[in-house]
């Protein structure tokens, strides 16, 4: 049973990879199309990116590979409290944190370093600090162009004033 619902998450979890890396690239060749024509558009796109990545994908890609590994590694005996469910090893830092400590003493040479194993490192950490640079790129490129372009200051002033009108 838990093998099942290791491999259902597993499956998830790349599946919510594939929709967010797919979202985000969709994002930035729109980005590279705006970035030098329309700053204020470039400005949109990149708040929806960035925030995309840390409010959305970050946070449920975590939670994800967390509930895997509670299978994975059968979390649910090293855990101490009495709820040993995985709502419990995924929101409860203290819990988790022991229950990691107690697999790694069980398990020479298998560590967890608070959920981010090598691949996961790379996948979950600094793909999205990637891509959030990228965007930063993107966005410091499009207003170093408008700097230089009277036109295009005219109209990073009338997006500003859009946006400005549609706060309440």
């Amino acid at each position: 049973m838990a093998e099942n619902k290791y491999q259902v998450n597993e499956n998830l979890l790349q599946s919510y990879r594939q929709v967010f890396l797919s979202f985000e690239s969709l994002l930035l060749a729109v980005g590279a199309i705006v970035f030098d024509k329309h700053p204020g558009a470039m400005l949109v796109i990149t708040a929806i990116g960035v925030s995309t990545i840390w409010a959305i994908w970050h946070r449920i890609v975590r939670s994800r590979h967390l509930i895997v590994d509670y299978y994975k590694f059968e979390m649910k005996n090293y855990m101490q409290a009495e709820n040993n469910s995985e709502d419990a090893y995924v929101h409860d830092h203290k819990e988790r944190k022991t229950a990691n400590k107690n697999f790694e003493a069980d398990n020479p040479g298998k560590l967890i370093r608070n959920g981010y194993r090598p691949t996961r490192a790379k996948l979950d950490l600094a793909l999205p600090i990637l891509l959030t640079v990228v965007w930063g790129v993107l966005l410091t490129l499009s207003f170093y162009n408008c700097l230089v372009s009277p036109s295009c200051f005219l109209h990073v002033h009338a997006w500003f004033r859009l946006l400005l009108s549609l706060l309440p």
